[in-house]
Parts: C-alpha cells; structure tokens; sequence
C-alpha cells in the first residue's frame, strides 16, 4: 500500500477587512451557519496558523479563537473556545505601507495563553520578531477569531489554514 503525505502551502487571509475597534462578543450557539466579520470556512482542514496585529508598538489585547461545529439533524451550530491568548505588539516588526497589513500596524511579538485548549502552540517572536499561534482546528467546520479590546486602536489578524 503506497501513501504520500503532503502539507497545503501556507497562504493567510486578512481576518477583517475592515480592522476592528470595538470589544468582540463572546459567540452564543446559533440556528444558522455562521457567517460575517472574523469568520473562516475550515471544512476539511486541520490546522490553523494565526498572526496577530494592532496598531502601535508595544500595546496589549487580548485574542478569542473559537470553532464551529453543526448538530447532525438539526440547524444548531455550537462555537467552542479553541483558546483565549494575551498578546502584545512588537516594537519593531510591522507591516509595509500599501500592503494588508501597513506600516502602522505592529505585528505581535508576544503571546502568551490564558484559556482553552493546552494543546495550542505558541511561537513567541525572539528579537522583536513576528510571533504565531497554530491551533487544531478539532474538525470544526467555521474559525472564529475575535479580540478583547486592549491597549492598541485596532486589530486584526492573518490565518493560513492547513
């Protein structure tokens, strides 16, 4: 029996188009698929790669990752808390002017998990350099990532799902 394992490229989507300001509400369960701001299809797919960003260096927020998974037989859909981390921006590493992510925004450098699912992995940057968190996506069909609002104006974040 022949098998070949391979891994997706990694390509990440700007979570928000519009960054965010406002403190995001905790997702309750739902009789329609979700859908709308800091929502991503994941059907299929096992692994979730997530940068986070704010603007200005130095500025902490925290950052809510939830899944979504269907009730066979039914409409409902539940969202569960993937993890809960505390992130702050770097003071150095930041995006590109004309880019998804600007000369303005400061990537995270730091992230450190508060609640969920231990089995999380956090890549904290060394250096002032760009900082990741991969979680298992559990089999949920929707990724949600949300923000508690912080020090920074806004938010957002990119997603590579594998």
């Amino acid at each position: 029996m022949l098998m070949q394992l391979s891994t997706n490229s990694r390509r990440a989507v700007k979570v928000f188009d519009t960054t965010p300001t406002a403190t995001t509400t905790v997702p309750t369960a739902a009789s329609s698929e979700p859908s709308g701001a800091g929502v991503l299809d994941c059907r299929d797919l096992n692994i979730a790669k997530i940068l986070f960003y704010g603007t200005g260096a130095e500025k902490a927020f925290d950052a809510l990752v939830y899944g979504w998974a269907p009730v066979v037989g039914s409409d409902l859909w539940i969202p569960t808390l993937i993890c809960k981390v505390a992130c702050t921006t770097s003071t150095n590493a930041k995006g590109v002017v004309g880019q998804p992510v600007t000369s303005t925004d400061y990537f995270v450098d730091s992230i450190v998990f508060t609640n969920g699912d231990d089995t999380v992995k956090i890549s904290t940057g060394i250096d002032d350099t760009v900082a990741s968190l991969t979680v298992d996506l559990e089999g949920a069909s929707y990724v949600q990532v949300g923000f508690v609002d912080g020090l920074a104006d806004s938010y957002n974040a990119l997603v590579a799902l594998l």
